[in-house]
């Protein structure tokens, strides 16, 4: 609580200043020392004011103006130093006058601090008492306040109790009645309890008697089946010698058909191995003139991705826990190679993501990725080595596709930065080509190669389950049609900028087949030319995709060939029902405008 002082009613004092036309000589504490003796001398007087010695000092003539000059600058030196003496009796009396006036000014007692220092004690007393009256007035307020809510307290609680017992009451009342009910039923089920049970005495007299009826129709039965039996086990017997006569003929002939079937499978498997060995090495000499077909890219992919998976990884991962894993099942422990490859993988995903559209950021960042999958050298084990530097350049091939599914597809251009770094990693470690074409055939499937799936000669459609037949499509599970195009041209647009990429280094020797720039018009004349592709709801966005990120550098390359494409696209767009790309399906409505548009900004250049 805050208390205002009040102002005194005294008045206050004015002071008043007096100017000297005298000035007061500066001197020492010893000079003031010889002065203090004068304090007792009658014969100076203490009330005497500088006016009064101003006032005489006029009185002096014009003549003696110079020589009263020249005292007043003698009086000015200390104490000490003034000859009195040698001076008139006018002379001494003046400067008497002047160190008389310099004691009353410092003795001097200031009225109006002692008015301010009575008036601030005033102010605390009236402050005091002011307190005083409040704090009264406050407790007498509480004291009222408790009175009042103690009676509505009391007032509350009576009518509670009016409440309880109206309450008690009415309970006594109901559970009178609920007793009385009850009673009524307790004597109802003791008469239907009798009635049941007289029932059940005449029910098991009943059974009683069909028991014994039962049995001797039972025994009538039995002696009935045992005749049959023994018809039965004659006319059974019959029937196994017969069976076991065409038994014994249809296992002769079976063995003539086994003799058959293993004769032509011998010579399918011999004409299977002619021709494998035929296309192996058709498909060396294609590869080796870089004229590979699409299809063996894509059965390319699937075979690397089953080595990295069968291979690579379990003996960098350990074996894979089965699905489902049954009851008391325990893992084998890791192996040693998964601490190092989690280490190292670990650091690949933040070079990544630190990744913006500067040369020297990506080459920073190109070279701390190249240290980090690095073959370890001096390792116990070659193969160890072998397998931890395969599984890290996986590791760096699926962070970048990851990263291309999530940010490519919301800045396009951030793809450029991802295929730099991809490409520079492929020239520096060329088996990463194959590691990261087998990814890219994982994550979008069929699409990575531009024709329908294909399955490996190991494989048939019972082999493969539903999960792996829509991956092959570049499908996920629970994933709409939007989300599956969304994803899908994040990745295309990433694989399709590594085509047209142009290294700053030299290498050593070319690109991988499927990162080359021909690949780009190996992927549409084969797209164009598979209806089943061409009749999805993804195939528009792929098309605009591949339109958008090569379309000028395929041009300047192929020229009218090209042109002569482009024409093919735009008639396929602008088609009518089942023969547009993308066919009926709403989504592929937006992705044929952005073809078109595509286009038509292609032939504008």
């Amino acid at each position: 609580m805050r208390f205002g002082v009040p102002r005194s009613f005294s008045p206050s004092p004015e002071r008043k200043s007096s100017r000297s036309r005298f000035r007061a000589p500066s001197y020492d504490s010893s000079d003031y020392d010889d002065l203090s003796s004068d304090d007792d001398d009658p014969s100076i007087d203490l009330d005497i004011s500088v006016d009064s010695s101003c006032s005489l000092g006029a009185g002096v003539s014009s003549e003696d103006e110079n020589k009263e000059r020249d005292s007043a600058e003698e009086i000015l030196l200390p104490l000490d130093k003034l000859r009195l003496s040698e001076r008139d009796p006018e002379e001494k009396r003046a400067v008497m006058e002047t160190v008389a006036s310099i004691r009353n000014h410092v003795r001097h007692v200031d009225l109006y601090e002692q008015w301010q220092s009575q008036t601030r004690k005033d102010a605390f007393h009236t402050a005091r008492r002011q307190q005083s009256t409040v704090i009264h007035q406050l407790r007498a307020g509480q004291r009222k306040t408790h009175v009042s809510e103690q009676q509505q307290l009391d007032a509350q609680r009576t009518k509670e109790i009016d409440f309880l017992r109206v309450s008690l009451e009415a309970h006594r009342n109901s559970t009178a009645v609920a007793e009385r009910q009850l009673r009524e039923k307790w004597r109802e089920r003791d008469r239907q309890l009798w009635e049941r049970i007289e029932k059940a005495i005449k029910e098991e007299e009943e059974k009683v008697r069909a028991a014994q009826e039962a049995e001797r129709l039972k025994r009538e039965e039995e002696e009935r089946i045992q005749r049959e039996e023994e018809e039965r086990r004659k006319a059974e017997e019959q029937k196994r010698k017969i069976a076991e006569e065409e038994e014994r003929k249809k296992r002769i002939e079976e063995k003539l058909m086994k003799e058959m079937e293993e004769m032509e499978r011998k010579e399918q498997e011999e004409k299977a191995q002619q021709a494998k060995a035929q296309d192996e090495g058709s498909m060396k000499l294609r590869e080796s003139t870089g004229m590979m077909y699409s299809d063996d890219l894509w059965k390319l992919g699937l075979q690397h991705l089953k080595f990295l998976k069968t291979v690579v990884m379990r003996a960098v991962k350990g074996q894979k826990a089965p699905d489902p894993e049954p009851a008391g099942y325990r893992a084998p422990p890791a192996p040693p190679l998964k601490k190092l490859w989690s280490a190292q993988r670990r650091k690949i995903t933040p070079k990544i993501g630190q990744l913006t559209d500067d040369s020297r950021e990506i080459a920073r960042i190109t070279d701390e990725i190249k240290a980090i999958v690095a073959p370890i050298p001096n390792m116990p084990k070659p193969d160890d080595a072998q397998y931890l530097h395969y599984a890290l350049l996986s590791s760096f091939a699926k962070t970048i596709i990851l990263q291309a599914e999530t940010e490519v597809t919301a800045h396009k251009a951030q793809a450029g930065p991802l295929a730099r770094v991809a490409v520079a990693l492929i020239a520096t470690y060329p088996i990463l080509g194959n590691i990261f074409w087998a990814k890219l055939c994982e994550r979008a499937g069929c699409w990575a190669s531009g024709i329908a799936p294909v399955m490996l000669e190991d494989e048939t459609q019972e082999s493969l389950s539903e999960k792996q037949k829509r991956k092959r499509w570049g499908a996920r599970l629970e994933e709409s049609q939007e989300e599956k195009a969304t994803r899908l041209s994040g990745v295309m647009r990433l694989y399709f900028h590594m085509l047209f990429v142009s290294l700053d280094m030299e290498t050593r020797e070319p690109l991988p087949l499927p990162f080359r720039p021909g690949r780009y018009w190996l992927y549409l004349a084969q797209l164009l030319n598979n209806k089943a592709m061409l009749g999805k709801p993804v195939a528009p966005e792929i098309i605009y995709v591949a339109l958008d990120e090569g379309g000028l550098h395929a041009k300047n390359i192929w020229g009218k060939q090209f042109i002569k494409m482009l024409q093919l696209i735009y008639e396929g767009i602008r088609g009518d029902g089942k023969t547009r790309f993308g066919g009926d399906d709403v989504l592929a409505q937006a992705s044929r405008a952005r073809c078109q548009l595509e286009i038509e900004k292609i032939m504008a250049r």
